[in-house]
Parts: structure tokens; C-alpha cells; sequence
């Protein structure tokens, strides 16, 4: 059963009703969650009756953002899955760009290693050449991988690839700071609270670029626009 409390809380600062909800919600089970989310907001110095109340409406939200696309055909979090696997392909390619034949190389993986050498530049020819000219054709060089890497990176003129996120961005915020008083307006420790929001909702990645500076001067723009992004109301339920 959701309080009257939450789903208040979730209308006011996302727009999102009763509708949104799956006919099994019940079955949902969001105690492991709950209880993450109670331990950083305390970090934040969240406590009491606030800390219940906000803990209860962001996991409810979380769930609900895992249940229901809340978009059309949920394309945006496809759109970012991609842009993600192709920053990874060009990582790969950057790196493997400048080896040399005959060269050695060592690939790590927590306590693991592999030593490679390039005989006959194998690897690029025969192993990752293939795979590279398959997933990103339009890159010929290590130089404009790199630099399409660096253009991608995080600044305050991007926007987010999915539709979703500045409406939980400063729907979170502006429910957080309406409940409790921080000494700044908006602290690295609240704003990396939400980039761990957003990758509980499967909406970023673990190793996403997006920073706290970049959250901070997302939260800057949609502050100075007039009308604040929301869900629609009445979306049904994926």
C-alpha cells in the first residue's frame, strides 16, 4: 500500500499519480533498498520523521522507475546504453591504436593478468581490427577516437540522453531541499546522492562520467526555466 504521504510527495514533485502504478505493486518488495537509501541519507544529515518519509518516497520511486519506462517506448535508455558501449569501443580503440608490432602488452583484470605480444600485429589485424571496423566504422584512427572521447565528456553545456533524467534530478532535489536544510545550496555529497539514485534506477551506468559538477550545473539550468520538467500525468503502466 503506498501513504498518502509518498504518492503526495511523488505528485507534487514529478507528477507522477496513482495511475503510474502496476496492478501487482503490492508484491513489490522494497525493504533491501530501504534500508541503503535511510544510510545515505543520513549521511547527508538526514534523520527522524524526514529521513523516513524521504527514504520511503525515493524507493518507491526507484522501484517505480524500474517497473515502468515512463516514456513511450522507453528509446532514451536504449539511446544511452549505446552512446555508453560506444564510449567503450573507443576507449579500446584509442588504446590499441599506438601498439606497435611485436610490441607486449598487459591486460589486467582485478588480481588477473594476461601478457600479450603483437606478432605481426595480430591484435589489431585479427582480434580487435574486425571488431573495431564492425561496432564503429565512421572511426579510422586512434586520433579521432580520442577526440570524439574527449568531446563526449561531461560539461555544462550537455544534455542528458534521456528524457527521464532532469525530471527525477530536480524532482529528488527539490523534495530533499524542501524537507531539510543544507549549508549550501547544493552539496557534492547531495548531488552524488542522485547520481546514485539515478544508477539504482538502472538509468546510469556504475562507471557513468557524470559527476557531481555536472549534476550541480544541471540543477543551475532547470532552476532558471520557468516551467520545471515532470512526468505527464496518467502514464500507463509497461
Amino acid at each position: 500500500m503506498i501513504g498518502k504521504e509518498t504518492l503526495a510527495a511523488l505528485s507534487e514533485h514529478y507528477g507522477i499519480t496513482n495511475d503510474c502504478f502496476p496492478e501487482d505493486w503490492e508484491q513489490t518488495d522494497i525493504g533491501v533498498d530501504a534500508d541503503a537509501c535511510r544510510k545515505e541519507l543520513e549521511i547527508l544529515g538526514i534523520h527522524g520523521d524526514v529521513l523516513t518519509h524521504l527514504s520511503d518516497t525515493i524507493v518507491t520511486l526507484i522501484h517505480l522507475v524500474r517497473r515502468n519506462p515512463m516514456l513511450d517506448d522507453g528509446k532514451s535508455g536504449q539511446t544511452l546504453r549505446n552512446a555508453m558501449i560506444r564510449r567503450d569501443w573507443l576507449r579500446i580503440y584509442a588504446f590499441f591504436a599506438d601498439i606497435l608490432p611485436g610490441a607486449e602488452i598487459t591486460l589486467r583484470c582485478g588480481r588477473r593478468s594476461v601478457r600479450l605480444c603483437n606478432y605481426a600485429d595480430w591484435i589489431r589485424e585479427d582480434w580487435i581490427g574486425p571488431a573495431l571496423k564492425r561496432e564503429i566504422p565512421d572511426i579510422r584512427n586512434g586520433k579521432q577516437a580520442r577526440d570524439e572521447l574527449q568531446k563526449g565528456r561531461p560539461g555544462r553545456g550537455r544534455r542528458a540522453k534521456d528524457a527521464r533524467i532532469p525530471i527525477l534530478l530536480w524532482g529528488t532535489y527539490s523534495l530533499i531541499t524542501s524537507r531539510h536544510s543544507f549549508p549550501t545550496p547544493m552539496p557534492n555529497a547531495l548531488c552524488e546522492f542522485l547520481i546514485l539514485m539515478l544508477q539504482k534506477m538502472d538509468i546510469l551506468p556504475e562507471n557513468t562520467d557524470i559527476d557531481s559538477l555536472w549534476v550541480r550545473a544541471e540543477l543551475r539550468y532547470i532552476r532558471s526555466r520557468r516551467v520545471k520538467p515532470r512526468f505527464p500525468l496518467g502514464i500507463s503502466p509497461a
